[in-house]
């Protein structure tokens, strides 16, 4: 095989409405799409864009009151690159807040419903899926080992070269008490922030694309979905075939999952 040009830089989204935490930094994300793909949002005729140019309302419901949080959102960028058409709001909520205590003590966490607004108020984008914020998991033991059953839930067994396409992610802990209901659950990944990806070739079992940590070029994006990383195939040879392996960075260990899912091939015909 000739020898290949890697390009690292880090183009992770990540997003915690499934593991969203009080008094740690966490995210939300919006995405607002067109028939051809990612495009601004517009107020009065003008493009939503750059830093400070959304507000996200959470709305806390639960005490027979409504706690209301008011957080500023900005365009998403990859270092300078602003994305189109992608809005990104961080914040804390601290668990000491006297309007949330009640409901931490009550349950353990708080649900929020999210509403993506124009700065003024008078234009309204998206009204969310209500997401929970809990209290940092503590406990006087040492964690146990977890036995983690991860997978790449739509992988196909073909790709064009020309495709770009995305790898979702599920990870489940088979250590997890099962929870009994009359009604059928669906089964949520769990989330971790320190996933990464590598990519192998399964004829010479090169490692195309390694595990990159330190400058976060395979880290894993999350997204109200779960987790996922997005591959061109033109970056790989067309003709062969590949495998993917899966890195958890957890508790001070690297747990390593090899050949999640299935073998996949580059094929060198062109989508239509």
């Amino acid at each position: 095989m000739q020898p290949r040009l890697i390009v690292k830089y880090n183009d992770t989204l990540q997003s915690n409405e499934n593991d969203f935490f009080f008094d740690i930094s966490g995210s939300l994300s919006l995405f607002n799409y067109n028939r051809t793909g990612l495009t601004h949002l517009q107020s009065a005729s003008t493009d939503i864009t750059g830093n400070d140019s959304l507000m996200l309302r959470l709305v806390a419901t639960g005490s027979g009151e409504l706690l209301t949080k008011y957080v500023t959102a900005s365009q998403q960028s990859i270092g300078s690159n602003f994305i189109t058409g992608a809005y990104l709001a961080s914040f804390i909520l601290r668990s000491t807040d006297s309007d949330y205590v009640p409901l931490i003590v009550a349950s353990g966490s708080v649900d929020f419903y999210p509403y993506w607004e124009s700065l003024d108020g008078t234009v309204s984008f998206l009204t969310g899926s209500s997401f929970a914020v809990s209290q940092q998991p503590r406990t006087t033991a040492v964690n146990s080992p977890r036995n983690l059953t991860v997978n790449i839930t739509n992988m196909k067994p073909e790709y064009q070269v020309d495709e770009k396409v995305r790898m979702r992610i599920f990870v489940q802990d088979n250590t997890a008490p099962i929870v009994a209901s009359k009604l059928p659950l669906e089964s949520k990944s769990m989330i971790f922030t320190n996933m990464y990806y590598s990519i192998r070739d399964t004829q010479s079992n090169e490692v195309i694309v390694p595990f990159e940590t330190n400058k976060n070029a395979t880290l894993l994006s999350t997204d109200s979905q779960g987790m996922y990383f997005d591959l061109y195939m033109s970056d790989l040879v067309a003709g062969r075939s590949y495998r993917v392996d899966l890195l958890i960075k957890d508790n001070d260990t690297d747990h390593v999952f090899k050949n999640i899912g299935k073998k996949f091939k580059v094929d060198n015909q062109q989508g239509s």
